[in-house]
Formats: structure tokens, C-alpha cells, sequence
């Protein structure tokens, strides 16, 4: 079975980063000489900043070279795979129906007789899925899934259907899709500025930046250009890009690997907890214009600190906490949805998920804990479609991994998995 490390112990991968990320309004302590101008003045996150921005600067440039050498000064050729996930990228528009285009799968999956063999519907064409929290890294805990499988990848195809052809049971077959909690506005976030959201880890280790940068996500009404054109948050459009290369490994240092590994991934903004409206159940983000204090506390605050609007003047906290959190809960609901129909779509057997939407966009990680199981474990929405779903949560974000991990164990009905390492849930 897999071997998920409980703890990533390269990431951080050095005191230097751990400083950089838990410390960064300390600068570096002063040099002996009291003379200002002998003192150390810059910070350990600075200097971490210039090398991932170097990092970044040098994926780019291997996407356009279409080649990279590895430690063994050997040249690794990746332009046909990379030309290829960057040509099958799909786009899912807000008004996509994902529940339709789900049925047509399952309908076509049944006529082609994938599951034949199993003698079950396509839609449960696993008997049962592995759940696993783990503290790692995203695209570590991708390796680990790929490099424990004995199946086979899917073979390329020239149109936007997944499917290997001719094949009778997929259940031979992997593909391993990672959830990018995307920016909505810029491709790949702030990567190229050296910081270390998700978005930024998975655009400098993999060339997945190729693959959303393309002209055709910024124009009006798609992706990009869709997002930068609302007065409210993010819209719910999507992007699908399979097998795209990963070159790297997911650290600090980016060490380039020998041999690259291809994961697809679904990229897709969390909504923002902070500017979701209660009354709307829309992100504001138009910060113009006057406005009273009760209307920008009820615009601004996420459910997660909504404690402080029960002193505000004459507000039933209770009410405007449940406002809050069915507004979240519903947007929560229809993006992770349509996450997981177009992993569906992608023929994607294997999942890694961060915890969406849980760091700067202040969602709670219990509820969106509980959104992803309740539709991963519904044989009406997405039990069985997944062979295994592995949570991965970077150990400097601790309360996100705690909620994830509890939320899941309370799920009796699912087996724990035989590991040699890390943490399963049952």
C-alpha cells in the first residue's frame, strides 16, 4: 500500500525556511559591529524569495526550451508531452452543467462496457476508496500514489475523451488529478514573486503554468478573463489539464527529478470566507465608495471569525452567523462539485486535495472537511468514483490537518488501509 510521510521532513526543508515562513516580520539578527552600515539587514524571507523566484524564471524556461538535464547530466525531452497536455487543456464555463455532462459519461462509459467485468455501474466502478490526511506536500504525496501503483497510465488520445480505447476494465488504468485553489485572476498566482501559496508550489514543480497561461483562458467570458471582469469574487469556471509534466520535486531547493512524472490537475478559485455575502452568497470585492461600519462587517468577516459581530449594534448573531455559513456552505458545495465532476470528466482514478480554500481565504476547515466526504462517500454524487482521495496538508498548517484528519475518522464504515508510513482515516 501507499507509504505517505507523516512528516515532510523537506518542507520546510531548513531552519532558513522555517524562519522565512513562521517568522518573516523578523529581520536577521545584527552583525557584531555597531556601525549600521555593517548590519545584516536583510531578512531569511527575502533571500528564500530571490531563489524560488529563480526557480520559477528557470521552469519557464524549460517549458520553452522543452527539455531540462538532470543530476546525471543527462537530457530529459518532455515538448511532446507538454505540447500535448498544453493542447487537451478543457475549460468548463459558470454555466457548464456538470450533472449532464456527468450522465452522458456514465451512459457512454456503459455502452463502451467498461465495467462489464465488475458487473456494477459505471459510477461505482470502485468497490471502495482509501481516504488518507497526511502532512505533506501536494505533488509528494502525487509522487507517492504513482510510484506505489502497479497500474498503468492512461495513453494519450488526440480528442478531449480520456478514455483509453478498446479498453474493458479502467480499473488497470491510473491517473492521478491534484486540485489547484487557484487565483482567478492571475495564472499561477504570485509565483513568479518567490511566495508559497499552493498555486506557487505546484506552477514552480510542475508546467502547469504553460498550461493555464494560454491566450485562449483570458479572454472574455473564460476563465481568467471572466474572473477579472467581476465586480463579485471569482467565478465558478474551471480548467482541466491533463498529464502535465512535474519536473521537480516539491521543495524549497526544487531539486530537478531524473525522471519527470505527469499529473493532471483541476484548477478552480475557493471562495473567499472573507468577502462572501451573507445576504448574496457572493464575494463583494468592490472596496469603493462609503459604506457603513454594520454593512462592511457583515461583507468582510469570515464565518470563521464571526464572533465579533455579536456585539455589534442590534445584530441577532445568531441569525447572521447562520446567514454566513449557509452562504459559504452553498458556494463551498458547488465549487467542490464541480472540482470533482471535472476529475470525472478526466478520467482520473486518484485524487490529492489541499484543504480547500483554508489558508488566506478563511474557510473552516471542518466544513469544508465535511462537504468533501459527504459528496466523496454518496453513491449519488461521487462514492466509488475514486479508487484512493489523499488530503495533503503542509505541517506548518497543523489546524487544517487536525480538522481533516478528525472530520474522517468519524466515518466508521470505511476500512483503514496497511501503511507502512503516514496517517490513514477509517
Amino acid at each position: 500500500m501507499l507509504g505517505l510521510p507523516t512528516i515532510d521532513r523537506r518542507w520546510p526543508p531548513s531552519t532558513t525556511m522555517q524562519a522565512a515562513t513562521h517568522h518573516h516580520h523578523q529581520q536577521a539578527p545584527c552583525a557584531a559591529s555597531p556601525n549600521m552600515e555593517n548590519r545584516h539587514t536583510y531578512t531569511h524571507l527575502t533571500y528564500s524569495r530571490h531563489h524560488l523566484v529563480d526557480i520559477a524564471m528557470e521552469t519557464i524556461k524549460i517549458a520553452e526550451n522543452g527539455e531540462y538535464t538532470n543530476s546525471k547530466g543527462h537530457a530529459v525531452c518532455l515538448k511532446g508531452d507538454l505540447d500535448w497536455a498544453v493542447e487537451h487543456c478543457s475549460h468548463y464555463g459558470d454555466e457548464f452543467d456538470f450533472n449532464e455532462a456527468l450522465r452522458k459519461f456514465d451512459d457512454d462509459r456503459e455502452k463502451g462496457n467498461f465495467d462489464r467485468i465488475l458487473n456494477k455501474p459505471p459510477s461505482h466502478r470502485f468497490q471502495r476508496t482509501d481516504f488518507l490526511v497526511v502532512s505533506a506536500s501536494w505533488l509528494e504525496a502525487a509522487s507517492e500514489l504513482l510510484n506505489a501503483s502497479t497500474k498503468i497510465p492512461f495513453p494519450r488520445t488526440d480528442s478531449t475523451d480520456y478514455s483509453p480505447a478498446g479498453t474493458s476494465n479502467i480499473n488497470n488504468y491510473i491517473r492521478v488529478g491534484v486540485l489547484n485553489s487557484a487565483s482567478g485572476t492571475t495564472p499561477g498566482g504570485r509565483f513568479l514573486k518567490g511566495t508559497v501559496s499552493q498555486e506557487d508550489c505546484l506552477c514552480r514543480a510542475s508546467l502547469l503554468y504553460s498550461c493555464i497561461s494560454q491566450p485562449k483562458f483570458q479572454s472574455e467570458g473564460r476563465f481568467y478573463g471572466k474572473n477579472r471582469s467581476l465586480k463579485y469574487g471569482s467565478s465558478n469556471c474551471v480548467i482541466f489539464s491533463p498529464d502535465v509534466p512535474v519536473i521537480r520535486e516539491d521543495t524549497v531547493e526544487g531539486k530537478l527529478l531524473d525522471k519527470y512524472q505527469k499529473v493532471s490537475f483541476v484548477t478552480i478559485p475557493a471562495p473567499n470566507a472573507f468577502t462572501t455575502s451573507s445576504n448574496t452568497g457572493k464575494e463583494y470585492n468592490d472596496n469603493e465608495g462609503e459604506h457603513s461600519r454594520k454593512t462592511s462587517m457583515s461583507i468582510s468577516t469570515s464565518v470563521v471569525d464571526l464572533s465579533i459581530l455579536s456585539s455589534a449594534d442590534d445584530i441577532d448573531f445568531n441569525v447572521k452567523f447562520e446567514e454566513k455559513r449557509l452562504a459559504l456552505l452553498a458556494s463551498l458545495s458547488d465549487r467542490i462539485h464541480r472540482a470533482l465532476a471535472a476529475f470525472v470528466l478526466g478520467n482520473c482514478t486518484d485524487l490529492v486535495l489541499p484543504a480547500f480554500g483554508c489558508g488566506v481565504h478563511g474557510n473552516d476547515p471542518s466544513m469544508v472537511a465535511s462537504v468533501f466526504r459527504n459528496m466523496l462517500t454518496d453513491p449519488q454524487q461521487f462514492g466509488g468514483r475514486f479508487r484512493t482521495v489523499v488530503f495533503a496538508i503542509p505541517p506548518s498548517r497543523k489546524h487544517n490537518y487536525q480538522a481533516f484528519a478528525a472530520y474522517f475518522q468519524k466515518k466508521e464504515a470505511m476500512k483503514k488501509p496497511q501503511l507502512t508510513r503516514g496517517v490513514s482515516v477509517q
